[in-house]
């Protein structure tokens, strides 16, 4: 989260790509949970089912 809060604050990357990748991973939802949470928000969030991966899927990972 201290990067995101950092990267917020830095002027010179605006208009810029930047890489804010760590070695973990974390899911849209938990991301959007950290969001709202850090904004102090009661947004609610949906979730079209039709665009949630197959539960047969092969894929586990994106």
């Amino acid at each position: 989260m201290q990067r995101f809060l950092a990267l917020a604050n830095c002027d010179a990357a605006v208009g810029e790509t930047v890489n804010i990748a760590s070695n973990y991973e974390i899911s849209v939802g938990d991301t959007l949970n950290i969001i709202r949470e850090v904004m102090k928000s009661d947004v609610e969030f949906i979730t079209d089912e039709q665009c949630l991966r197959p539960g047969k899927s092969k894929v586990f990972r994106l």
